[in-house]
């Protein structure tokens, strides 16, 4: 298995931290991830749990992707007029290490900045579910930084499509 590296890292955290907010979420109606993410110290079932807790947080990280590519993608895409190009990737062979570094550089921010806002909302949308109140600072703060990520996931993508566009012309991004 590989070290971490500057391509790996990118995908890890695209997946893993909004993934952690999201069991951060489900700990409110389950003890069992409650605890893997506050275990009691000294244990094996400590270990054990924070193994599970980084696969679970993996694959939710994965299933909030697929939730983000489905409303976050569209919404820019439609209702924000980011513009998604048609590329002609037949070119990509002499290109491949520049457009690799884009995606790097600009996509890998557009996912975890998506990812992290489809996250949040969902985990503040189950805690006032389970409290059955509605914590008006709280929500505040989640409208906020919520603004926050989609602001900052449309220049990524837009600068994405921009810069990769241009490297998959033959210009220089």
């Amino acid at each position: 298995m590989k070290g971490i590296s500057r391509g790996n890292f990118g995908l890890v955290i695209v997946y893993l931290v909004p993934g952690f907010i999201a069991l951060w979420g489900v700990s409110y109606w389950s003890g069992v991830v409650r605890g893997w993410l506050v275990p009691r110290e000294g244990t094996v079932i400590a270990v054990i749990g924070m193994i599970y807790a980084v696969i679970a947080a993996l694959a939710a990280g994965v299933a909030i992707s697929a939730v983000r590519r489905l409303i976050v993608d569209r919404i820019h895409h439609h209702l924000l007029g980011v513009r998604e190009p048609k590329w002609d990737f037949s070119n990509l062979g002499g290109v491949l290490p520049a457009f690799e570094a884009i995606v790097e550089d600009q996509y890998r921010y557009y996912q975890i900045y998506a990812n992290t806002l489809v996250a949040l909302v969902a985990t503040f949308v189950v805690r006032e579910v389970k409290m059955w109140r509605l914590d008006v600072p709280i929500l505040v703060a989640v409208v906020v930084v919520a603004v926050a990520l989609l602001c900052a996931s449309r220049g990524c993508l837009k600068r994405f499509y921009q810069r990769g566009s241009a490297v998959l012309a033959g210009k220089t991004a």
